[in-house]
């Protein structure tokens, strides 16, 4: 879970980065928009790139009878398990106050909205508060200084495009982000990109319908001093300036095909790393797999003579026997289902454990035995959990049930 986390935080990072490169200058303030959205979003998704399997796996035309199947990692912490749980839950408890208390001010505030136009004289949409409060909307209300009467058409007309373009959903859902995911500082950046790029829209509009520049900077002035509500569409937003400066900038063709080229390729990037991350790590474990012992390398043979099967290859099957939900599935169910024997971690017993069985015509297991072991302790586990293994898929031959033999290596490892 914690890497999960840094992982997203990471994209998080780099896709705001190109956001900033490719369109922190842009007057393309609608594809803004999307792209802040979309980045939270993102960076949830992007991690899980490993999971997805580019290709098929190759198709085994000889069928083993007597089959090893992938070593089962069982892994024993000595000492140390109360305290990484202890730990993990301590994060939690932390990790669940902070959003709790974020949740509750974020309903206090939404509160407040609800009180303060109460409080208000309605006059149709539009709510006349006391001074204290500078112009803002939520949703679809407007609320309006009592003192800002003589620029209150100015005001509603800019209100009134933030209630149109439901700026207020997207108020809501980075708050909503902020409770969940508070550690990650690039949310409270996105979240100010998000309200900043808000008034630049309205700002264009605004001056796109011929209203003087240097009157509606006059206004948006008047109102700076004034409270402003945080979870709100405020017409003075702390950003006077950044505003004037996007107002003046001349209109130059954009070319937003360029930019959106330059974001998938950044995207893009990014999922072929985690992509190639989890290649690099598949294939260090196979390499580890592959470099046994002697003595383990040399087991296969002697698993087969003890096995009394004789030559280990037979005629090709049809339908070749599997797991339930495949072979990750099998490796899952031995994960969760294995526990490393308590006598054998406090004689330090580790090693590779062989079971041997035969998945029946009827897809149960027989014949469990085991064929290497470690300790008898060990190795009565690693027969209890394939004894208690669901039936499997059996395998086909010209249309008819055929018995298979498998073998399943498990590896008890230990761990301080």
């Amino acid at each position: 879970m914690i890497t999960y986390i840094v992982q997203s935080i990471l994209v998080s990072s780099i896709l705001t980065l190109g956001y900033f490169i490719m369109f922190g200058k842009s007057k393309i303030f609608q594809f803004r928009r999307a792209m802040i959205l979309l980045i939270p979003i993102l960076s949830l998704i992007i991690p899980f790139a490993n999971q997805i399997n580019i290709g098929a796996n190759p198709i085994k035309e000889n069928v083993v009878y007597n089959q090893i199947l992938d070593v089962a990692n069982v892994v024993g912490f000595e000492t140390v398990d109360d305290i990484i749980v202890n730990n993990y839950n301590g994060l939690l408890i932390i990790y669940s106050s902070i959003s709790f208390t974020l949740l509750v001010l974020l309903l206090l505030r939404i509160n407040s909205i609800f009180r303060l136009r109460q409080n208000s004289i309605k006059e149709d949409n539009v709510f006349i508060v006391n001074d204290e409060h500078q112009a803002f909307s939520f949703f679809n209300s407007i609320f309006i200084p009592v003192t800002q009467r003589k620029n209150r058409r100015l005001i509603i007309e800019h209100e009134t495009i933030h209630v149109n373009q439901k700026h207020s959903i997207d108020i809501i859902y980075f708050e909503i982000l902020s409770v969940i995911f508070w550690f990650n500082p690039i949310i409270i950046l996105l979240k100010k990109e998000l309200s900043a790029t808000h008034e630049f829209y309205v700002d264009q509009k605004i001056i796109g319908q011929n209203t003087d520049i240097e009157y509606y900077y006059k206004v948006l002035l008047e109102n700076g001093p004034l409270r402003n509500m945080a979870i709100s569409n405020n017409f003075n937003n702390s950003l006077t300036k950044s505003r004037f400066i996007m107002m003046t900038k001349s209109n130059n063709k954009e070319s937003l095909s360029i930019r959106l080229i330059g974001m998938i390729f950044i995207l893009l990037s990014m999922i072929l790393v985690f992509q190639a991350c989890d290649n690099g790590t598949s294939i260090s474990e196979s390499k580890s797999e592959t470099s046994l012992s002697a003595s383990e390398k040399q087991i296969e043979p002697e698993l087969s003579s003890k096995a009394n099967i004789g030559s280990t290859e037979v005629p090709v099957v049809d339908v070749y026997p599997s797991y339930p939900g495949g072979d990750q599935a099998r490796l899952s169910f031995i994960s969760e289902n294995t526990v490393y024997p308590e006598l054998a971690k406090k004689d330090s017993a580790q090693g590779m454990v062989y079971v041997n069985f035969r998945v029946s015509k009827d897809g149960s297991l027989k014949d469990l035995k085991v064929l290497r072991g470690v300790s008898p302790e060990i190795d009565s586990e690693a027969l209890r959990v394939v004894s208690i293994m669901p039936n499997w898929i059996p395998a086909e031959k010209d249309g008819k049930k055929v018995d298979f033999v498998f073998t399943i290596p498990f590896k008890f490892i230990l761990s301080n």
